[in-house]
């Protein structure tokens, strides 16, 4: 349908494979899968390291309380982008870098936000709970387009 890059939510390379032979680039989420691509461009990554850590010393120092959502982003290590292949152009690499310091110092979800409606679903000055994220968010960014 005309994409150059496709992204993949699972732990197996069946995505991947099918961009191989379309002669596509693939962009993966929670794992690095560059040895099933050579057109394997990055991924977005948990650092379970860092959570678990957070996790536990919380645990450890009685700071934990059950009903906690642990949401740990760039600012904290929690999620971070997987080294970028050769493939990936050098301005390409610093606009992705400047990116990742804007998301640092503002959540990307602050602000007006409309859905791919036209719908504002974040008016100017506002910004979506984490709570909203997870459990309503049954809507897609303006921009988005769905093809049946």
């Amino acid at each position: 349908a005309g994409a150059d890059v496709i992204t993949y939510h699972e732990d197996k390379p069946h995505a991947i494979q099918m961009a191989e032979a379309m002669g596509l680039y693939t962009i993966g989420y929670g794992s690095t899968k560059e040895k099933y691509s050579p057109r394997y461009l990055t991924a977005a990554l948990y650092d379970w390291d860092v959570v678990y850590k957070k996790v536990l010393g919380d645990y450890m120092s009685g700071r934990m309380r059950p009903s906690r959502e642990y949401w740990l982003g760039l600012e904290e290590g929690g999620v971070r982008l997987d080294n970028m292949s050769s493939l990936v152009a050098p301005k390409t690499r610093d606009l992705v870098e400047l990116e990742q310091q804007r998301i640092r110092k503002q959540d990307v979800f602050t602000g007006l936000i409309r859905d791919n409606a036209g719908k504002i679903r974040c008016e100017d000055g506002e910004q979506i709970s984490d709570h909203e994220l997870f459990y309503g968010m049954d809507w897609f960014v303006e921009g988005v387009d769905i093809h049946d």
